[in-house]
């Protein structure tokens, strides 16, 4: 028997073999989440494995990045809240007058780009929301003016070069999201581009504050906030990936309907399609093994 004729002999097995592999398996695209790409810290409300608290008090907020960049406040005058309420049904961790903060393990980063993407409700104060900062008197990243870092020194990512934008009314939760491409910085609510400045540079941080504002290490209270999730990136994000995020946090906390009308996600979650089975995979193998018996 020539080889196309072996071929076409196996190939109705081979394509049954395969048929019933995968539906020994589930060929339905799983719904995308952060764990399907590199990011630098991850915070998540929702998950109740990752906060640690006394009496809704909350020390620790776990980061699920796999890092150990937790947050954390040892003060229990000042520890936010977990339990209390909710966006879109699912828990936020509640700060009024309240701050926590991490520390990247890896130490400072000092790359170009930097994206923050953020569930979150401003109840009072000032609409932007986390510090990341330097630990230098005058090189601190504020979030003055929607900007998310500011860099307030004379070069770099500087003070003043901040993209501006919209918030909803107060109380009303949305998906924030902070991008710096490595010449400009935008803001977006709800995937609503704010405006678009240059701000170019490196930059040096190695701790994230939430709720607060930071001048040389010391914390001062930025108002009041619901966080439902916050995801950290160093390595930079595309426009896909950007919307892929945002897409994953409206509808994940039920602001779906949120989403700018032109939004890639607007009408359906983002999802990725799983692996091949083993089941599957050993059906190929057993065909490769029957050719070569057969030659």
């Amino acid at each position: 028997m020539k080889i196309n004729q072996k071929i076409k002999t196996i190939l109705p097995l081979a394509a049954a073999m395969g048929t019933l592999a995968l539906s020994a398996g589930s060929t339905n695209a799983a719904l995308w989440t952060p764990s399907h790409m590199t990011t630098d810290m991850w915070f998540d409300a929702d998950d109740a494995s990752t906060i640690t608290d006394s009496a809704g008090s909350v020390s620790q907020w776990g980061d699920k990045s796999g890092n150990g960049n937790h947050l954390t406040q040892g003060d229990g005058a000042l520890q936010p809240t977990t339990g209390a309420n909710t966006i879109g049904g699912l828990n936020v961790i509640t700060a009024t007058s309240d701050w926590m903060n991490a520390t990247r393990g890896a130490g400072k980063y000092t790359g170009e780009k930097v994206a923050v993407f953020e569930v979150v409700t401003t109840d009072s104060g000032d609409a932007s929301l986390e510090v990341i900062d330097s630990g230098w008197t005058s090189h601190d990243y504020n979030h003055v003016g929607h900007a998310m870092f500011d860099y307030a020194g004379t070069t770099g990512y500087r003070q003043s070069a901040k993209s501006v934008f919209t918030p909803p009314a107060s109380g009303t939760p949305y998906v924030f999201s902070s991008v710096y491409d490595g010449a400009d910085h935008t803001s977006y609510a709800n995937g609503t581009a704010g405006t678009t400045v240059a701000s170019t540079g490196n930059f040096s941080w190695d701790q994230l504050w939430m709720n607060a504002r930071v001048n040389n290490q010391t914390p001062s209270i930025s108002g009041a906030h619901k966080y439902g999730e916050i995801i950290v990136l160093v390595d930079g994000v595309t426009d896909s990936e950007r919307e892929t995020i945002e897409g994953y946090l409206a509808w994940k906390w039920g602001l779906e309907d949120s989403l700018d009308a032109g939004h890639t996600y607007k009408n359906a979650a983002p999802t990725v399609v799983p692996e091949p089975t083993t089941t599957a995979l050993l059906g190929l193998g057993g065909l490769a093994l029957i050719l070569r018996r057969r030659k």
